[in-house]
């Protein structure tokens, strides 16, 4: 039961990828990094040939992307609004002053 448990997991990250490929950014690219820790997990079990060990890193690297990186990750994905030269024409007439 061991290994089938981590190939679970590789082929639910997989789907996890698969799944943010498709949905763009609606989900904010969590589902790809969740799928990662799932496929990690799961070949890090698969190494070592328990269930336990590939449940255990899944949890690890799942908690330190939602307590450490997630934060960190959305700031930098977020577009910042930037005034140009051009903002400051908005609402003016043209024409000679």
């Amino acid at each position: 039961m061991g290994n089938s448990l981590n190939w679970i997991l590789v082929i639910l990250g997989v789907i996890c990828v698969i799944a943010e490929l498709a949905l763009g950014v609606i989900t904010g690219f969590d589902l790809a990094l969740i799928g990662a820790s799932l496929v990690a997990g799961g070949i890090v079990g698969l190494v070592f040939g328990s269930a336990n060990i590939g449940l255990l890193s899944t949890a690890i690297l799942a908690f330190l992307y939602f307590a450490l990186f997630r934060k960190w990750l959305k700031s930098k994905l977020q577009a910042k609004t930037q005034a140009s030269n051009v903002d400051a024409v908005i609402g003016r007439t043209g024409g000679r002053h």
